[in-house]
């Protein structure tokens, strides 16, 4: 499988790492690991002392299946990250300001991933370009606001052969 190679959290921490906006250190992190927009522990944890702007990269056991031309099933498995910036407490302006300076990081990294697709670097080559959502999102943390991407990488799945015998058929 394509993705078996491919660590979604290590690509976005390198991303964190790399984005001059992010730079991530251990000190003065930027970079968190989410399993959902109910499940931010690590980032709630860390956002009292982190950048004033963040990434977070969710990995969830979220999928869709569809059918490949009609062919085979694919799994297509969701993922998602977060542009998150710290704004003033009541400031409506400032949160706009947010969504919009997360919107260019988030454009820089899918600027990254469309490079490393073409280039056909494992797990990307699967990216499904179709599947980009983006969403507005806030307040977390510490008054962060930004915007949450997300999208699907697809794969065939390695679904059993039917057994008639199995379904007493």
């Amino acid at each position: 499988m394509a993705l078996q190679n491919f660590s979604f959290i290590d690509y976005f921490k390198e991303v964190a790492e790399k984005h001059p906006d992010l730079l991530h250190t251990t000190k003065k992190p930027s970079f968190f690991r989410v399993s959902g927009i109910t499940a931010i522990d690590e980032f709630l944890n860390g956002s009292t002392y982190a950048k004033d702007i963040v990434l977070c990269a969710e990995s969830s056991d979220d999928a869709n299946y569809t059918l490949d031309d009609g062919d085979y099933l694919c799994e297509k498995p969701v993922y998602a990250f977060y542009i998150l910036k710290k704004v003033k407490t009541g400031d409506e302006d400032s949160r706009q300001q947010a969504k919009k300076a997360a919107l260019r990081i988030a454009e820089d990294i899918l600027s990254r991933i469309d490079y490393h697709y073409h280039e056909d670097m494992e797990g990307l080559k699967d990216f499904d370009w179709n599947s980009i959502m983006r969403y507005g999102i806030g307040p977390l943390g510490q008054n962060y606001y930004g915007i949450r991407f997300s999208f699907s990488l697809e794969e065939p799945t390695n679904l059993p052969d039917y057994d008639p015998d199995f379904w007493n058929e």
